[in-house]
């Protein structure tokens, strides 16, 4: 990632997110690979994957995506 005035720019990580042509679970780890590598978070990343379409209120997870080394976490 671009460095602009010492602060990191985000515009690969952007790009990243609107992407449309990758299948969902592999989009959600290009985007949690992507964020780990840059933003230098650590031991790991979880990725969340919520919908709180049902109508009734309730916010069900979906995919989880462990970047890095925390995989037992979930």
């Amino acid at each position: 990632m671009r460095r602009h005035n010492g602060i990191y720019r985000v515009d690969e990580i952007l790009e990243t997110i609107y992407r449309v042509d990758l299948p969902q679970r592999e989009w959600q780890r290009t985007v949690a690979e992507l964020v780990y590598e840059r933003r230098g978070l650590g031991t790991g990343l979880l990725s969340y994957e919520f919908n709180a379409s049902s109508g009734d209120g309730r916010v069900q997870v979906g995919t989880v995506v462990d970047v890095g080394a925390i995989g037992g976490f979930y």
